[in-house]
Parts: C-alpha cells; structure tokens; sequence
C-alpha cells in the first residue's frame, strides 16, 4: 500500500458502515450485499418471521433487524415477539436484542460464556 491509499479489508468488514461515517472526504461508499432471502410466514398460532440464509453468507445486524421489523409490522396486537439470536457477542446478538423489553440469556459454563454474559450486562446497563 502506498502512501495515502487505503483498502477496506473484506473479509474483516461487518458492514457496521463506521469507516464511511468517519471518512472526511466522503471516500467510502457501503453496498448492499444478498445474504438472505426474507420471509413471514402465517401459522396457526402465529407468525413467523425466518430468512434462508445463502451458503456461506455471515448473518448480520441488518438481517436481524429488518426480521424483528417484520415481525413487529405483522404484529398489530402487541402480541409476544420472540427472537432467537445467535451465539456470541456480534452484531446479530446485539441487534436480537435491541428494543427487546425482557431477554433471557444463556450462556456456555465456560470462561469464554462468563465474559459474553458480561458484555451482554454491560449492554443492557447501557441502553436503560
């Protein structure tokens, strides 16, 4: 890399967008990458709210917020949503739970699992 010139590393990006909203000069620029196709299913005792992911595609906040807004557009009643996130301490985990009023965390009886559930608490303190 020369002096000045920059590259995005791919395989490290989360798509957060964090690098174009710091960038001075406006000289990065986000796509939009398919890595689902989203569905909302009718059942009998409810909705669902699902995506199928494509082979080898990173599930991402993006994905999981817009299948909590679905949920919450097809669910006029106020009815209970339940999502069931992903394991760690991603971007999906915290999508899965922003906006949530109650979550139950599990976690692995592990070193590893503890501080996961810390950095979940301290989200939670963050966001009252």
């Amino acid at each position: 890399m020369k002096k000045g010139e920059y590259t995005v590393d791919s395989f490290s990006c989360e798509g957060c967008g964090l690098c174009s909203l710091v960038c001075s000069s406006n000289a990065i620029s986000l796509e939009d990458e398919k890595t689902a196709d989203v569905f909302v299913t009718k059942l009998e005792k409810g909705l669902l709210s699902r995506a199928e992911m494509e082979i080898g595609a990173d599930g991402s906040g993006k994905l999981i917020t817009q299948l909590r807004e679905n949920a919450k557009r097809y669910n006029k009643e106020n009815k209970i949503t339940i999502i069931d996130g992903s394991p760690g301490i991603g971007c999906p985990v915290i999508s899965s739970i922003t906006g949530s009023n109650v979550a139950l965390i599990v976690t692995e009886p592990t070193k590893s699992g503890l501080e996961d559930l810390k950095e979940y608490i301290l989200y939670a303190n963050i966001l009252e």
